[in-house]
């Protein structure tokens, strides 16, 4: 049995603070 996991992100919002950052290590695995 696999793990779900899912991360809410708006690639459009310019003013989110490290987005690309949190976007590239949830898709590394890096999170909690």
């Amino acid at each position: 049995e696999l793990p779900i996991e899912g991360v809410q992100f708006h690639p459009e919002s310019i003013l989110t603070l490290c987005g690309k950052e949190l976007l590239g290590n949830f898709i590394k695995g890096n999170h909690a």
